[in-house]
């Protein structure tokens, strides 16, 4: 009942205060929930300075005002978040959230272009270069292309029906999945977490210096230029290629000089990347654009990122449909 009169309070203020129609709707939220969570009584004991500074310090930090005031505000947070999700939640769902869209909290849908035709050749080069890398890197006397191979046949006998393959950019991911798969699976001879950090590092390189050799690129434009004209991604656009004023530029030269970014629409091992990294196979993965890039710049590391470019306030809705790689040199 005492919700409700707030509510029925709050609601009339709102309809005839000039000042309540400025307010956001986040601010009369947090207006509301604090009418509601600050206590409505204090102690005249409590708040004399007549009786010295460290009564007030300690009525602040240890008594039932203080420790209420605290709780009322961690919870007073917590329920306004709460309230502004699902008023959010609420606006996307009846097309309601023109304000925010003109406030630039999230964009419209994002054009991207079709992807060409994939290259069987490419397909098939990016998969033999792994392969090598994995046996060079790993120099088990145990594990050789024979070992390998069958593993991979076996996988593939027995996850392609759970696959729905209708396209052949579904056929070059499912063959990328079970490939990385089985170098996971046959990764159990190795015996220290040392040896599996130089096994990566090995593979990362003979990968990066091997797709760069083969397509020839001298710069990062040349490299995403291949795959995007192979079909393997729809779209590349390096921090480096971005168009950008003068004075941007002299603001951002030191840092691009450290660091920058390349964005990735329609990668072709995107789903096999996710794959994997849900069942844990996280040792190395198929981000052929990152590795390659690495080995041509010398970046010290890569680091990727999924992105939704569609915002929605409804985190169940989040898709990846973008990959960001962020290197640093």
């Amino acid at each position: 009942m005492q919700h409700l009169s707030l509510f029925l309070f709050s609601f009339l203020l709102t309809s005839v205060s000039p000042w309540f129609s400025f307010l956001t709707r986040r601010n009369f939220v947090a207006a509301l929930v604090s009418v509601s969570t600050v206590p409505k009584t204090v102690s005249a004991d409590d708040t004399d300075f007549g009786r010295g500074r460290g009564k007030i310090f300690r009525a602040v930090t240890t008594s039932d005002l203080g420790l209420a005031v605290r709780t009322g505000v961690v919870r007073g947070a917590q329920t306004i978040d709460s309230l502004d999700g699902r008023w959010e939640r609420f606006n996307d769902r009846y097309n309601m959230g023109t304000n925010r869209k003109r406030q630039g909290r999230f964009s419209d849908k994002r054009e991207i272009p079709p992807r060409k035709e994939l290259s069987v050749d490419a397909t098939k080069m990016l998969l033999s270069i792994s392969d090598r890398a994995f046996l060079v890197s790993l120099a088990s006397p145990t594990v050789g292309e024979a070992e390998l191979t069958k593993k991979v046949d076996d996988l593939d006998a027995l996850l392609r029906r759970s696959f729905q393959i209708s396209s052949a950019v579904d056929e070059y991911n499912f063959k990328i999945f079970i490939h990385f798969r089985a170098y996971h699976e046959l990764l159990r001879v190795v015996s220290t977490k040392e040896k599996l950090a130089s096994f990566r590092l090995s593979f990362d390189k003979i990968v990066g210096a091997s797709v760069l050799e083969k397509i020839g690129a001298q710069n990062v434009e040349e490299v995403l230029n291949w795959f995007q004209a192979n079909g393997l991604i729809a779209l590349g656009v390096s921090s480096q290629q971005q168009e950008k004023g003068e004075e941007e530029e002299e603001e951002e030269e030191e840092e691009e000089e450290d660091s920058f970014t390349i964005s990735l629409d329609g990668d072709g091992t995107q789903n096999a990347q996710i794959l994997l990294a849900e069942q844990g196979l996280r040792v190395i993965i198929p981000d052929f654009v990152g590795l390659a890039v690495k080995a041509l710049v010398g970046a010290r590391s890569v680091e990727e990122y999924y992105m939704d470019t569609e915002y929605n306030s409804d985190p169940s809705l989040f898709k990846v449909r973008q990959v960001v790689l962020n290197f640093e040199k």
